[in-house]
């Protein structure tokens, strides 16, 4: 009988068992099935041979009709004649339909297992006696049937196994004779097939292979996309893949540069060969052509599970002429497609998943470049300010820090330097040919809008870029997908362009191709270059854009006419540039029009700009009615004026930029009017009038069916808002704040799209209409000042109530109008209390059981903050100095049993510790007037995506003005990092960082101030270590902190699901290491001379932190690397202070940081420095005229650093068994003098010297730390 193993089937609809099988097995279960058979059909799998063997029919007197249907499809049959082969009918009745079916007697193997042939023949012996038996209980007839079948299949010539050979060779004679058979079956084997050489060095390829192993576990056939830019590493990856579990399939292949092999139709042919050839071994076959060759390829490998890798696959085509269709594959199988094409993933159907791959971190950048030129994990000392300029050129490109790390080993420091200033010049070819394939698969237009974003366009939101060039008709709502796609470009979450570094300098150096001379390149950007074009005068038809940045504010003598013979000048983009005359001549096809400071308030007469997309010229002189009365810029988009104070009258627009989308006049402070026709502007999108302060006519009326954003903020003259005559469901951002408007119109229900609102004045009340509770989706209003809503609230009931639930969704109020709306915001969900004499919220605040978040501002009389809904997610009260310390545990507290955290529980490290380490539960602040590691300004910042905040979807946060953090977070430590040990699953978990401000020295805070509008503003980043492996936890914005006044705590919680869903795959067995740590950035702010320093952090988790019996000196030993060569010093600042003198109340100094003119990058305390070195080092930035008893703790540090050699010397003599006894030694020694130090000073010192202690401590613990990273 036969034994089905289907092992075809499959549940996914990217896989079907064939229909039709190549060979049907015929056999006596009991006699073979578990030997044999079994082997017999293995062998067949592995040549190929599609073989059925199924088990799973059901069995019963007749053999099913499902069974007679195989056999009729199955090209030949093997029938395996064994001792007990003729006492089964089930065995004789598929025999007999076997010769029915089988006319031609080749298509028919007997195979005479322990059984002589004449048996058979003559029908005697067993045999016999089996059908004897039969005729006594069945139909005569049908024993004849199975009689005549049994005689004419035992006299074909067959094979015959009687014990005399080895198994296993017989069973290959068999394969052979199948394959014989069967037209165009040569001899099959599985060819041997070596491990890849993937690379020399791996670095942070486990996490980046370990999602896409989890799809190659699946039991469905499956193909898997792995997109990236070129050289990003996708077939480093795909070869450790495919060394790590190519053994697990029947079949596999690896076939490289498939792009480049299949351009013609030879190549394609030899793909197919070379893969038939390798899964199969057969150096003789010969497909023919690529049609032949396709089913050659599904026929032989549908029954085999398969491991295919097609490397660099740019079109769907390359991958039919290989696979035809992607729907037969066996179960399991498993098909694996490396591109550059994202968009390829779209054409393969269903059944795939795809994995792009990202840049490697800062951290595995510097790794892999130093394996290549330093033969290490870590650049040499004096190499690494080298290294790290290398790094950031490379943007994390595998390929570009692999091909630089070699270029660049063994050369001397000055060679280097060389070698890096010829890179950001000159771009390497061995990198840019890789990069450049992508580029050289675009057609005419995608190339050209990717050298306009390389070249100008980088950074730019999406939609204005495409407005541009849209006039330029490059068609790129098209053409910037496609570039997207092919992983040129990217998009990030504010929607605006982004290339890597080496891209845009392929595409400039692809330019600068074009001609040795300036004036015939097609873009010019290079300040030199545009100034060296202009004032020559070199310029041609060639020109298509001109960007000039001025490295500062200069003046230009240009002659009048430059730019006369660039008639296909698009783009023209001056910055910091003023010319020493007026300009007589532009190009009427420019679609980009940018020059803020533009010198002269007129532009050329004869410029009639049919196509000017943009014209953005802030800070200017032009008169705009006598620009706008004899130039029609029928396609003007987008139009920016601001600061422009020749700027009187917004003229009639409707007819000369009937098309304009965004309007920026903000600043002009002598705008008085705004012409009536501005408010029907169909298409306008945008209208920022922002601190204009001299308007005071507006449009009577507005019907802006497109207005998205309208601002009139500190329009301080503006008394009236326009009547709304008809619907504006676009209008989102409505802010009327500080202005004189009192009433608002009946009208403004007609906002219906309105989401936020900004309104009041500190000067007058603006009374707001009953129609304001009509408005279904307003969810944040912010209050200035004085606002009076309608007397009888019960207006709005039914309207809040029942379409949206009114404010329920959000609402931002101020909270002398609570009492009087609970009635109808009772489901408020958000809440803005600013600058209040409020001392209670008791009575309130449980009305609004929806309320999400709260937030308060610079109320000085509040006391306590209640009980409060379940429903809180974020409570941030800042600079509510009155608060007291118990309602803010109780605050605490709630939180805690809102997300379930266990109480009092305690880190098993702590348990048996004589000293409170640093991650004692118990660190009191209000005693320990000690931080031995802060973390200052780093350097000036750019806003980036990773900036914010990752979004969790829920998560709990707390900001209050404290400084002790509270003792259930069983992880706590005095310097800006926590570690812990969890299991195989994330836990939730909440971590909690202490704030404290600090003064900053004039000078600095001038420098700082002098970055960008004498504005400092601060960041926290938050960073998860896991296994080692470092992950960007979150970047808050500490945009509420630019006016604290006192110490605050910042609190932050995230389920463990999130963290699950988030971190997950970065967890291994079931111990995983966990290091939280943050430190604080900048880039702008209003801080003025004060910032905010990291005292402290804790951590409340569920940990399984091995113990600790040890006593170990507070916060040092687990922090500092033996091996480290140097560590961070941490300078002290004097304690805050205010304008008047007085101390601030946060009652702690310090401040550390990696500083390097504390901007750039980190003092380092490097070995040998005298305390002297380094106290010169860091008093150029610190104010220390605070500390009175500097003296003291010199002298107590100069001792301990004397102390250091000495101990040193001795013991680098030491055995290695010797030197980890005087380690443990050593520390507790130190502990017992630090402590003793610090006693000593504090007894000498009172309360007001406190601050000296700070510093004493800091020096003490630094000569400490130093000590032990020596040795």
């Amino acid at each position: 009988m036969a034994l089905v193993i289907n092992e075809g089937a499959s549940s996914s609809s990217f896989t079907h068992q064939p229909e039709k099988f190549d060979v049907f097995l015929s056999f006596r279960g009991e006699d073979t099935r578990y030997g044999f058979i079994s082997h017999l059909y293995e062998a067949l799998r592995k040549r190929g041979i599609h073989t059925f063997i199924d088990d799973k029919l059901p069995r019963g007197a007749k053999i099913s009709t499902q069974l007679f249907k195989t056999i009729e499809k199955s090209t030949m049959s093997i029938i395996i004649f064994s001792e007990n082969y003729a006492t089964s009918t089930w065995c004789l009745d598929e025999l007999a339909k076997i010769v029915e079916c089988k006319k031609n007697s080749e298509l028919m193997i007997p195979v005479f297992y322990k059984v002589n042939p004449s048996e058979i023949r003559k029908q005697n012996g067993k045999f016999g006696d089996a059908l004897a038996e039969h005729e006594k209980n069945m139909d005569n007839k049908k024993v004849q049937r199975w009689r005549n079948a049994l005689q004419e299949v035992a006299n074909i010539s067959g094979r015959h196994y009687n014990n005399s050979c080895n198994e296993f060779d017989f069973i290959q004679r068999i394969v052979e004779d199948i394959s014989k058979l069967k037209l165009n079956r040569p001899s099959l084997f599985v060819a041997q097939y070596p491990s890849l050489f993937v690379a020399q060095y791996l670095v942070g390829i486990d996490n980046r292979i370990k999602t896409i192993l989890s799809d190659i576990e699946s039991n469905d056939a499956h193909m898997i996309v792995i997109y990236g830019l070129g050289g990003i590493g996708k077939t480093t990856i795909t070869k450790e893949i495919f060394n790590r579990i190519c053994s697990r399939f029947e079949g596999f292949c690896y076939l490289e540069n498939v792009r480049e092999k299949s351009g013609t139709n030879d190549g394609v042919i030899k793909l197919q060969e070379e893969l038939l050839f390798v899964i199969l071994g057969d150096k003789n076959l010969k497909v023919g052509n690529k049609s032949r060759g396709i089913n050659m390829i599904k026929e032989r490998l549908s029954v085999m599970r398969i491991l295919l890798v097609l490397d660099d696959v740019d079109k769907r085509v390359q991958i039919e002429n290989l696979l035809g269709g992607c729907d037969w594959f066996a179960s399991r199988s498993k098909i694996i497609i490396t591109t550059r094409d994202k968009h390829l993933e779209a054409t393969l159907g269903k059944c795939f998943s795809t994995h792009e791959v990202k840049e490697l971190n800062q951290g595995e950048a510097l790794e892999l470049f130093s394996r290549h030129a330093f033969q290490s994990k870590e650049p040499k000392e004096d190499y690494s300010e080298l290294a790290n300029q290398v790094i950031q050129y490379a943007q994390g490109l595998p390929l570009a820090l692999v091909v630089m790390g070699a270029n660049l080993s063994g050369r001397t420091k000055l060679e280097w330097k060389s070698a890096i200033d010829k890179y950001e010049r000159i771009p390497n070819k061995e990198i840019q040919n890789v990069l450049k394939i992508s580029y050289d698969g675009l057609d005419e237009n995608e190339q050209d809008i990717f050298l306009d974003v390389a070249c100008f366009f980088k950074g730019f939101l999406m939609k204005y870029v495409m407005d541009i060039l849209d006039s330029c008709d490059l068609y790129p709502s098209y053409g910037i997908v496609k570039l997207i796609d092919k992983c040129l470009i990217t998009v990030d979450q504010y929607g605006k362009l982004s290339m890597h570094n080496l891209l845009q300098q392929m595409g400039k150096d692809i330019v600068r191709q074009e001609s040795p001379k300036l004036g015939e390149r097609s873009r010019l950007w290079c300040y030199e270059d545009v100034l060296d074009v202009l004032t020559k005068n070199t310029g041609s038809e060639k020109v298509r854009g001109i960007m000039i940045c001025a490295p500062e504010p200069s003046k230009i003598q240009l002659e009048s006419k430059c730019l006369e013979k660039m008639e296909n000048l698009k783009f023209l983009m001056a910055s910091n540039v003023d010319t020493c005359g007026d300009l007589k001549y532009l190009p009427n096809g420019l679609r980009v029009l940018d020059w803020p400071g533009f010198p002269s308030s007129s532009l050329p007469s004869n410029f009639h700009p049919p196509i000017l997309v943009v014209l953005n010229m802030p800070e200017s002189h032009l008169i705009l009615p006598k620009l706008l009365e004899r130039t029609q810029c029928k396609s003007l988009t987008y139009m920016n004026l601001q600061s422009s104070q020749c700027i009187r009258e917004l003229p009639d627009l409707s007819i000369s930029t009937p098309n304009i989308k965004q309007l920026n006049f903000c600043k002009c402070i002598n705008l008085v009017k705004v012409h009536d026709s501005v408010g029907c502007l169909e298409k306008l999108e945008s209208l920022d009038l922002t601190g204009c302060i001299g308007l005071k006519i507006l449009p009577s009326c507005i019907t802006m069916k497109s207005l998205k954003i309208l601002i009139l903020y500190k329009c301080k003259r503006v008394k009236r808002f326009p009547n709304i005559s008809q619907e504006m469901e676009n209008l989102k951002f409505l802010s009327l704040a500080c202005t004189a408007i009192r009433e608002l119109p009946s009208s403004f229900r007609n906002l219906s799209g309105l989401e936020r609102l900004d309104i009041g004045s500190y000067s007058s009340t603006c009374h707001l209409p009953s129609s304001i509770y009509e408005l279904p989706h307003l969810h944040k209003l912010f209050i200035y000042g004085s606002v009076q809503f309608p007397k009888d609230v019960q207006i709005g009931i039914q309207a809040l109530c029942n379409s949206y639930g009114g404010f329920s969704k959000y609402g931002f109020l101020k909270l002398n109008f609570l009492k009087k709306l609970t009635s109808c915001f009772h489901l408020s969900k958000n809440w803005l209390l600013s600058r209040r004499k409020t001392s209670n919220l008791k009575d309130n605040i449980m009305r609004f059981n929806g309320l999400r978040y709260l937030l308060i501002e610079d109320s000085k009389f509040l006391k306590e903050i209640p009980e409060l809904p379940e429903s809180i997610r974020s409570v941030h009260a800042s600079n509510c100095i009155s608060l007291n310390s118990q309602s803010i545990r109780n605050l605490f507290d709630q939180f805690g049993r809102i997300l379930d955290f266990p109480p009092n529980m305690i880190c098993s490290r702590e348990k048996g510790n004589i000293l409170a380490n640093s991650h004692s539960h118990q660190i009191d602040y209000s005693s320990k007037h000690s931080f031995s590691k802060f973390i200052l300004i780093e350097k000036e910042l750019r806003p980036t995506p990773e900036m914010y905040l990752f979004d969790f979807g829920v998560r709990y946060s707390i900001t209050v003005p404290e400084r002790n953090i509270p003792e259930w977070f069983n992880h706590q430590s005095i310097e800006s990092s926590i570690l812990f040990r969890i299991g195989p699953k994330f836990p939730t978990f909440a971590f909690c960082i202490a704030f404290h401000l600090v003064p900053l020295k004039d000078s600095y805070a001038n420098k700082c101030g002098s970055l960008r509008d004498d504005r400092i503003s601060w960041f926290c980043a938050v960073d998860i270590s896991i296994n080692g492996q470092a992950q960007s936890f979150m970047q808050h914005p500490l945009f509420h902190f630019q006016y604290l006044k006192c110490d605050h705590l910042w609190f932050y919680a995230v389920p463990h699901s999130q963290l699950q869903q988030k971190f997950g795959d970065l967890l291994q067995g079931d111990q995983n290491r966990v290091e939280i740590s943050c430190k604080i950035s900048h880039w702008t702010s209003e801080f003025g001379k004060f910032a905010p320093v990291i005292a402290g952090m804790g951590a409340h988790v569920k940990c399984i932190c091995p113990p600790q019996n040890s006593i170990i000196i507070h916060n040092n030993s687990q922090n500092v690397d033996d091996n480290s060569e140097n560590i961070e010093f941490a300078p002290l600042l004097h304690p805050a202070t205010t304008s008047d003198g007085s101390h601030m109340n946060h009652g702690l100094t310090g401040i550390s940081s990696e500083i390097d003119s504390l901007s750039e990058c980190g003092w380092k305390f490097k070995r040998g420095f005298t305390f002297d070195e380094t106290w010169q080092m860091i008093s150029a930035y610190v104010d220390w005229d605070a500390y009175t008893k500097f003296q003291s703790a010199k002298d107590i540090q100069e001792t301990i650093l004397s102390s250091k050699y000495s101990i040193r010397d001795q013991y680098s003599k030491m055995d290695e068994t010797s030197k980890n006894m005087h380690l443990s030694q050593e520390r507790n020694q130190c502990g017992v003098v630090y402590d003793m130090h610090r006693n000593t000073v504090v007894k000498e010192m009172d309360l007001d010297q406190m601050s000296a202690t700070s510093n004493l401590e800091v020096m003490t613990r630094t000569s400490f730390m130093v000590t032990q990273v020596e040795r």
